[in-house]
């Protein structure tokens, strides 16, 4: 049986596989527990990225936020 390989580098987009994460905006705010599509819809609308800053926030589940990824 083969093992499938895991993705190396970021989480961003469509590569986040968590039901729900912890929003940070483009502003740095706090917008608290979403959904991922939330997430993914709130920054198509911004015209940027979502990437997984944190596997695990103090909500206990993952931090994401909204940033230009071909910045970073």
């Amino acid at each position: 049986m083969k093992i499938p390989k895991r993705e190396v580098g970021p989480l961003i987009n469509e590569k986040i596989r968590f039901d729900k994460v912890q929003l940070i905006n483009s502003l740095g705010e706090n917008c608290g527990v979403v959904s991922r599509n939330e997430a993914l819809n709130a920054a198509r609308e911004a015209g940027l990225d979502l990437v997984v800053i944190a596997q695990q926030g103090n909500e206990g589940v993952p931090v994401a936020k909204i940033v230009d990824f071909g910045k970073m």
